[in-house]
């Protein structure tokens, strides 16, 4: 592995989830049914408490308490939220997040691609396995993208890709490994049991 192993998967065993609750209905009045935040390495979600219904100041930034007593994300089309620069408030339009904000795509919204990218919109070289949520893709190496040390311009699409490699002596500098150059050894780790 090129980096050592992290994250949740790492636990060895996975902590239950305690179900105090199902529904709002079992909770006392003017408590609700809250599924708290997973704690590490519970892999079944977080605990069901009971809870007090929130109020209009209890509930975190981007929320709205509804009349259920529920927290839920506010919306830009009618709460005043704010999207962020690189969103704009469509709440109809597909992938639209819970407050309705979306990502603003470079051929309809006027997103502007970053550096080593094209709008993918309307170019002779469409390939839409490449295209991030913006409508942005990868300059192709055949566009001007100069590849970096151990990659190879790939004809059949946009970016560059590993130099193919059966020993060290193949590649720009660096190791070949399992067939592809790479500028690094990996490191073997051994997993928690």
């Amino acid at each position: 592995m090129s980096e050592p192993p992290s994250g949740a998967g790492l636990c060895g065993t996975c902590m239950p989830t305690t179900i105090g609750c199902t529904t709002d209905d079992e909770c006392d009045d003017g408590f609700i049914c809250f599924t708290q935040p997973a704690e590490t390495c519970q892999c079944m979600g977080g605990d069901r408490v009971c809870a007090p219904a929130c109020t209009e100041s209890s509930c975190g930034a981007g929320q709205v308490c509804e009349s259920d007593g529920h927290c839920a994300p506010s919306s830009c089309a009618d709460d005043g939220f704010e999207c962020a620069s690189d969103l704009t408030c469509d709440p109809e339009r597909s992938g639209a997040d819970g407050n309705g904000c979306v990502a603003r795509s470079c051929e309809s919204d006027g997103y502007e691609c970053l550096d080593d990218t094209v709008c993918n919109s309307g170019l002779d070289v469409v390939v839409d396995a490449a295209v991030d949520v913006h409508g942005c893709r990868a300059l192709s190496c055949s566009e001007g993208l100069e590849c970096p040390r151990n990659t190879r311009c790939n004809p059949t699409g946009p970016g560059c890709v590993p130099q193919s490699c059966t020993a060290d002596m193949d590649c720009d500098c660096g190791f070949c490994i399992g067939s592809q150059c790479a500028d690094e050894l990996n490191t073997c780790y051994v997993l928690p049991v």
